[in-house]
């Protein structure tokens, strides 16, 4: 699977990339996943925090509900941990995080071999002291599409 991710830091604009795999048994889904900032260099908030980098990656858990039908509902959970790092008055901050991701999704059947993946998603970060950002400026809602390969 691979997906783009829409979200934001301290309530600026956020793009995330990210992947993963699994198995998908009787409708459970269990498996692995990685994902991080894809502009970095564009966070610039009150604070004077910038080049801002955050990835994170662990355990991904997921139940399709009706998967039989073209369009079904979905939910996930990603679990994991990672880093967060940025530079203030040229000083260098790095922390790292643990974060728990609960995903609400719809998906399509695309074709036997291929799904499309949309939905919201609520990241919430623990442990994050950066400068003066912490944990609640690392978390918030996001929307993501993703397409997911396999045989299905």
């Amino acid at each position: 699977m691979r997906g783009k991710f829409f979200s934001s830091i301290d309530n600026e604009f956020a793009l995330f990339v990210g992947g993963g795999g699994g198995l998908i048994i009787n409708n459970f889904f269990v498996g692995g996943y990685g994902e991080g900032i894809s502009n970095p260099s564009r966070q610039n908030n009150r604070e004077g925090m910038h080049d801002i980098e955050f990835d994170h990656g662990g355990f991904w858990f997921g139940y399709e509900f009706m998967p039989e039908k073209m369009i079904h509902p979905v939910l996930h959970l990603r679990t994991g941990w990672g880093k967060i790092s940025g530079t203030q008055n040229r000083v260098i901050y790095s922390d790292n995080i643990f974060v728990l991701k609960p995903t609400l999704a719809a998906e399509v059947n695309f074709t036997r071999f291929m799904k499309i993946n949309a939905g919201v998603d609520y990241r919430h970060v623990f442990n994050a002291e950066l400068g003066n950002l912490n944990s609640k400026s690392f978390s918030g809602f996001g929307v993501y599409v993703s397409f997911i390969f396999g045989w299905f």
